[in-house]
């Protein structure tokens, strides 16, 4: 159960999806997937980043995912920067400005 502004919001329930206050610990933002392991169950977790660095390397994605996520759950980094070609970790994806220009 995540307590939100107006109401708690059970994020079992793979209907809702939390979006942090600026510069929170963990991800920008969450949703409950409706995947059941032994472990548990897992969770989509974005990050949104806007760098001034103009390329994104495979040691800052490492570092954003770690911060963000448990080694189960998915990451999408969401970056102004430019992805170098990298071999991205299991459970993961990346948004780069490619996607918006």
């Amino acid at each position: 159960m995540i307590k939100c502004d107006k109401k708690t919001a059970d994020v079992c329930e793979c209907k809702h999806c939390i979006i942090n206050g600026v510069s929170a610990l963990h991800g920008d933002a969450f949703l409950g997937l409706d995947i059941n392991l032994k472990s548990g169950k897992l969770n989509e977790v974005h990050q949104y980043k806007r760098w001034k660095a103009k390329s994104l390397n495979e040691q800052n994605y490492k570092d954003e995912r770690k911060k963000s996520v448990s080694n189960q759950d998915f990451f999408i980094l969401f970056t102004t920067a430019r992805s170098l070609n990298f071999k991205l970790p299991k459970n993961s994806g990346i948004v780069d400005v490619s996607n918006w220009n």
